[in-house]
């Protein structure tokens, strides 16, 4: 299961890099150097990866939350206002690298979100609003 939290999420003692292998320690995921590369790099992360926490901007703290999440190739993603310190072409490109691992993996995400453009990526939507 991956977990995306709204305000990050990830170790602040390890590096960008550290966190992404940490997480799949814990779950059980044999490190890859390799394919964390890559997903950092699909989203916008590459420069980062020997960065801390708190050396990032809030937006790539996201980021790095997303990406300490789906290190562990998940096949149930929790997301809770995953664009939410975004700028829009990172939203779109942390969006479309969530819509391309579901379908890829035959994955669930259950998302939590504000942003409309979410929703051009989903199988269904529910809004809920006040009174309801």
């Amino acid at each position: 299961m991956g977990i995306v939290f709204q305000d990050s999420g990830v170790v602040p003692c390890l590096t960008v890099a550290e966190n992404l292998s940490f997480a799949q320690g814990l779950s059980g995921v044999t490190a890859d150097s390799d394919a964390n590369s890559s997903l950092l790099a699909q989203l916008n992360m590459s420069e980062y990866g020997a960065s801390l926490p708190h050396e990032l901007s809030g937006g790539q703290r996201q980021r790095a939350a997303i990406a300490t999440a789906m290190s562990k190739k998940p096949q149930l993603v929790f997301a809770d206002e995953p664009t939410s310190a975004l700028d829009e072409d990172n939203a779109y490109s942390v969006l479309r690298y969530l819509h391309n691992y579901i379908v890829r993996n035959h994955a669930i995400a259950l998302v939590v979100s504000h942003d409309d453009r979410l929703a051009q990526f989903c199988d269904q939507v529910l809004e809920i609003g006040v009174n309801q």
